[in-house]
């Protein structure tokens, strides 16, 4: 019942591929669909306006927050810190704009 031969050198080097690719401060993890959506890492900086408010965006969901060694899956009402780095599902067309807000440049 094997229908198909899948490389494990080709696979892996994908997979690092993918986990390598950055768009600016964005490390992206993943793409869905055909590049339409991206799953990204984001540090918040200290110049973003998202410390000290809710844990939400305008143009993306926060899927988790890494801080101090714990990942928090976020709700609203948890409350964003400066250092605290996000995994982000966002459009791509939208990304610049997310990125933005997220480091503050």
């Amino acid at each position: 019942g094997v229908n198909k031969i899948v490389s494990k050198v080709g696979a892996t080097v994908t997979s690092i591929k993918r986990m390598l690719y950055e768009f600016g401060d964005a490390r992206i993890i993943a793409q869905l669909g055909e590049g339409q959506v991206q799953i990204v890492e984001l540090l918040i900086s200290k110049a973003s306006p998202l410390i000290g408010n809710q844990a939400r965006l305008s143009k993306a969901n926060i899927a988790a927050i890494y801080r101090a060694g714990e990942i928090i899956i976020p709700k609203t009402e948890h409350i964003l810190e400066e250092g605290d780095l996000l995994l982000v599902v966002v459009k791509t067309s939208d990304l610049p704009h997310v990125k933005k807000i997220i480091t503050g440049q």
